[in-house]
């Protein structure tokens, strides 16, 4: 693959965010991370970690682009160092960037569940949701599910811009009463079965703004095990206004500390990134 993660905790990996491009514009921005279901900060399994990467432009083949341009580099711990290396297809040479100051307001953790199980079905979920969560955030939601018996489920996610007027963790559930929401359903399996599902999203509001975010599972027969993790990223108003953040091709030398990222210029367009 073109994204190499090493390091223990429950999310760790990188965000790469073009700027000097408004969001809306069609901004560029790549979040590769490794997911472990281990429970505390700095923690490893013995299964984990998964690596899973989404990109926010549209892709072909799961190879995500990455055009040229300046931009800011985030690196993602949960309470252990972490080292990445990414491939960066149509470049040559290689690099080595540490950050120099720690982003307080990224977050990692699993909000607290909901199990229930009744007629209708079981299920379980959870959400958050993030005051003042600023212009723009990449949001990362995660869990993974367990079952003895096969059986055909709904899981997904629910969005809301502000707090959801239902109640969480049912506001988390399918269909996401008043949210948006991307639920799909999972065709009956020979049990015993595994569901690891994954989603993230850019958020981008005009001014600052509060975020709810959060998962769920539903089926016939309940789960024998549900984890989840959640990750929240919000972005520095610089990344967002075009007058507050350097012109495209002017971020400075790489390796250059603006905002929470790290800056890092690439001169040439690079392709795709995947996984694969």
């Amino acid at each position: 693959p073109d994204v190499s993660i090493s390091g223990a905790g429950r999310v760790t990996g990188i965000a790469l965010v073009e700027v000097g491009v408004r969001p809306w514009d069609g901004r560029a921005a790549l979040l590769a991370v490794n997911l472990d279901f281990c429970g505390e900060p700095g923690c490893r399994s013995e299964e984990g970690p998964y690596l899973k990467t989404s990109g926010f432009l549209p892709a072909e083949n799961e190879r995500y682009p990455i055009p040229a341009g300046d931009y800011l580099l985030y690196t993602i711990t949960d309470g252990a160092p972490v080292t990445v290396e990414l491939t960066l297809d149509g470049l040559r040479g290689r690099t080595r960037i540490r950050p120099g100051r720690p982003a307080p307001e990224v977050s990692v953790g699993a909000p607290p569940e909901t199990l229930w199980d009744s007629s209708a079905g079981a299920g379980a979920a959870y959400g958050e949701t993030y005051a003042d969560a600023g212009d723009e955030a990449i949001m990362l939601t995660a869990f993974r599910v367990r079952s003895d018996v096969s059986a055909t489920s709904r899981y997904g996610v629910c969005l809301y811009e502000g707090e959801p007027a239902t109640p969480a963790p049912v506001a988390y559930a399918y269909p996401c009463a008043g949210g948006f929401g991307v639920y799909v359903g999972g065709p009956a399996s020979v049990g015993p079965y595994q569901v690891l599902f994954h989603q993230a999203v850019h958020t981008i509001a005009d001014g600052g703004a509060t975020w709810s975010f959060g998962g769920g599972y539903v089926s016939p027969p309940p789960p024998t095990e549900f984890e989840h993790v959640q990750l929240h990223l919000p972005l520095p108003p610089g990344v967002v206004e075009t007058s507050g953040v350097p012109a495209r091709g002017s971020c400075g030398a790489a390796g250059r500390h603006f905002a929470a990222g790290v800056c890092v210029r690439l001169p040439h367009a690079t392709g795709t990134v995947s996984t694969r």
